[in-house]
């Protein structure tokens, strides 16, 4: 007979101001947990997060770990042969121009006309808009689902680049294969943002803008589109999931037997500099890199 898997719930406590919990003994064994090491929480989907150690970081965001689903969330994959109608697309795009925590059920219907209402609530019957209620305050609020938000709305903010419409042939973005990436040019929030999406990172260089900037893609930062760091430098680096995915292998290639520059490690991978720079300082901040001198990086 087989036996059944005991669930052991830990218990918060307070010390000093601090809530503190229990880790139970299965999980320290199964994360291979030892005293000293660096841990972190990604926000999943409203009330769940992952816990995973900083080391474990980069191969969750490259695949080779994929982090169990809990079985009580709402799935996120796109259903087949479903595509929002241009009122539901219209009432998406009122819904995402809503900061997240102030997306409440009366704010979000107070923008739209009767026709975007109406859509808005076949967006929910479709699985578009997942309605959920606010554990502090009780109020209706509206979460978009991931590969809606991924396809229609991650460019359809205000001086960004225009997403592409259903059927429409997607215009090319990518630097060509063997040429440089050059640099995007400094700016505004939404310059910042503009190129986040055209090249894949942008570069910060005050608090204040970047605090205005994690404001404006905060759906992209929740649904771990988008991550970022602060570097030594005091600048800060964001970039999207997909672009340190399609580069941390081949840089961490580069400096896995010896240290090297950026500049040089950078014109090995046929990337800006700062390119480089945003991933090597997310990759710092999981622990698989080091920054051995001022720019000057190794893999661990």
């Amino acid at each position: 007979m087989q036996a059944t898997p005991v669930i052991r719930i830990s218990k918060v406590y307070k010390s000093n101001n601090f809530l503190i919990v229990r880790i139970p003994y299965e999980v320290v064994e199964g994360l291979n947990i030892k005293p000293g090491d660096e841990v972190d929480f990604f926000s999943y989907k409203n009330k769940y997060y992952i816990f995973a150690k900083k080391s474990d970081i980069t191969k969750i965001l490259t695949g080779d770990e994929v982090a169990p689903r809990p079985t009580a969330a709402r799935p996120q994959a796109r259903p087949s042969q479903s595509q929002p109608t241009e009122e539901e697309l219209s009432a998406l795009k009122k819904l995402d121009t809503i900061r997240y925590n102030e997306r409440t059920r009366e704010k979000s219907e107070s923008v739209m006309t009767q026709g975007e209402k109406q859509a808005l609530q076949s967006s929910i019957k479709k699985g578009y808009v997942v309605p959920f209620k606010d554990p502090k305050t009780g109020t209706i609020k509206y979460s978009i689902t991931k590969w809606i938000y991924d396809e229609f709305l991650m460019r359809k903010r205000p001086g960004q680049q225009t997403a592409q419409q259903p059927g429409a042939r997607a215009p090319a973005s990518a630097a060509p294969q063997g040429s440089v990436q050059h640099a995007p040019d400094a700016g505004s929030q939404n310059q910042y943002i503009t190129n986040l999406h055209k090249y894949g990172y942008a570069v910060i260089p005050t608090e204040a803008e970047a605090s205005e900037v994690s404001l404006m893609i905060e759906d992209e930062i929740r649904h771990g589109i988008v991550m970022g760091t602060r570097a030594f430098n005091k600048k800060f680096y964001i970039a999207t999931k997909n672009f340190i995915i399609k580069n941390t292998t081949k840089l961490l290639n580069l400096i896995r037997t010896k240290p090297m520059g950026v500049g040089d490690i950078a014109a090995a991978a046929e990337l800006n500099p700062e390119g480089a720079r945003a991933i090597l300082y997310i990759l710092s901040e999981s622990g698989e890199v080091t920054e051995v001198r001022k720019d000057i990086f190794k893999a661990v």
